[in-house]
């Protein structure tokens, strides 16, 4: 679930994590918007699953393409709530090692994620399930945290960046 390869260039993957109409408290909508141009390296596109229920973990993942190998990555991931708030901050680290950071509202712990690590190297091509990330979010979580953008950069050992799916 995680390759590296060598990139040049910039990509943000932002994921909008969006409190449904039905059931904000239960069910929410994940949608995610590949912010790379044509001197990107990675094509983001799909994001699974659609939905994730909050008192659960669930799975993050994408799909796309590379078109170049990567041997290597750090990553970095933030999460902003509604203005702007911060919700997840200082998270990064070596691409192949797992890592949990905690998601605060106003202070309070309402979940987490965690970035899974990927395995190098990355072949060029068409890839799925990486990068993921798993998402725990408390039952009856604050409007603040119902609406959030994640953005997960990772970048190449070679120095170039690339935004992988999540």
């Amino acid at each position: 679930m995680a390759k590296t390869l060598p990139l040049h260039g910039q990509a943000v993957l932002a994921s909008m994590i969006k409190g449904s109409v039905g059931a904000p408290e239960t069910n929410l909508v994940v949608t995610f918007a590949d912010c790379g141009d044509a001197s990107y390296h990675a094509k983001v596109t799909d994001v699974e699953p659609k939905q994730i229920a909050t008192g659960s973990t669930t799975d993050i993942t994408g799909s796309g393409h590379l078109d170049e190998d990567i041997s290597g990555a750090t990553f970095d991931m933030e999460m902003t709530g509604l203005g702007g708030l911060k919700l997840v901050q200082n998270c990064g680290g070596d691409g192949s090692q797992q890592k949990e950071c905690d998601i605060q509202a106003l202070g309070v712990k309402v979940g987490s994620l965690t970035y899974k690590p990927i395995t190098f190297p990355i072949k060029a091509g068409d890839v799925t399930g990486i990068s993921t990330v798993a998402a725990a979010l408390n039952s009856g979580i604050p409007a603040v945290a119902e609406s959030t953008t994640t953005t997960l950069k990772v970048t190449a050992s070679n120095g170039g960046r690339r935004c992988l799916p999540l």
